[in-house]
């Protein structure tokens, strides 16, 4: 299934924002649109009274025998011009209602659902292990194939007693056949100025490198004695559609689910964003599930390994959806 975006590129007006607003309980001074005008004349108003009280205090100081408007009206102009031009990007600008509208089009086009509010979220990865203090925001859920959700995730981490700090994350979670080894892809692409945006930093023994140029794109993480197994998973075909349409996104395979995620609050009514969605169902996450569908961990339980952060004794991890 292709992903219909043109939803998302769609004009919506004032007029349907209000509508919306109305049937979902808005009041009138909540209408966009009387709002705005609200503003536009509370603008008008603060000008008139600024330049005049300019021109006032002008005149006096320089104790000219001229009338205050001769030097308000210019002024009044000039700040009248500044606050049109501001006005008028404003009155075209778009709310959330306006993104939300579009976002709820492109929903019904691809038969998905809209999760608005709080919800929890996954438990296991490595941008879920933050905080406990986690939740979802925004949600958008497929319910046929291809299976899978897209999400804004909000984790709060505790500073001290008195302080904390929000971080943003967006994901795309795609369940495979069975469970795969343990392995985190960190995109270099997406790097900022001090390094990898991961929110966790992993030993350096466990990477692993790859043929080709994919180790320019990612870097690739996998637990030790698990090799080969990642081996098995990045075949030369699954390396070369990551590096095409999935170089912007850190990538976490995990049990039965991988996530490609990125380390901001994705405006989830962008096309550009879902273009790269349609992009990754449609070429990395069939071979994905091709190759869990053949996979199997043959070690006992208790020696599967998971990955492990710097700093921690080596860990042992059974893959979330059974012991394959």
């Amino acid at each position: 299934m292709a992903l219909d975006v043109t939803p998302l590129g769609e004009k919506v007006t004032l007029a349907q924002v209000a509508a919306d607003r109305r049937a979902h309980g808005g009041s009138l001074t909540s209408d966009p649109r009387v709002v705005r005008v609200a503003l536009a004349v509370i603008g008008v108003v603060v000008i008139v009274v600024l330049a005049w009280l300019i021109g006032l205090e002008v005149v006096q100081l320089a104790a000219l025998a001229l009338s205050p408007f001769v030097i308000a009206a210019p002024i009044a102009a000039l700040l009248f011009w500044a606050g049109a031009v501001g006005f008028a990007r404003y009155w075209r600008s778009e709310t959330a209602d306006h993104r939300f509208i579009r976002l709820d089009r492109f929903a019904d086009a691809n038969q998905l659902a809209v999760v608005e509010g709080r919800s929890e979220s996954p438990a296991t990865g490595v941008i879920f292990e933050q905080s406990r203090d986690r939740y979802l925001s925004l949600r958008v859920v497929s319910g046929r194939h291809p299976l899978f959700e897209v999400a804004n995730l909000v984790s709060v981490v505790r500073i001290d007693a008195q302080r904390s700090a929000a971080t943003n994350w967006t994901y795309l979670a795609v369940p495979l056949d069975r469970p795969l080894p343990h392995v985190l892809l960190d995109s270099k692409r997406n790097d900022s100025f001090f390094g990898s945006t991961l929110p966790e930093a992993f030993r350096r023994s466990q990477v692993l490198s790859l043929e080709g140029d994919f180790d320019e794109h990612f870097t690739l993480y996998c637990p030790e004695g698990y090799e080969r197994d990642a081996l098995y998973l990045f075949t030369p075909d699954v390396m070369a559609v990551m590096i095409d349409h999935a170089a912007d996104f850190d990538v976490e395979v995990v049990g039965d689910r991988a996530y490609f995620f990125v380390d901001r609050a994705v405006d989830l009514a962008s096309p550009a964003f879902w273009t790269s969605v349609d992009a990754i169902l449609g070429s990395i996450a069939p071979k994905l599930s091709r190759v869990s569908d053949r996979y199997t961990d043959e070690r006992p339980a208790a020696e599967r390994a998971g990955l492990v952060r710097r700093g921690q004794p080596r860990a042992r991890r059974v893959p979330r959806g059974g012991q394959g």
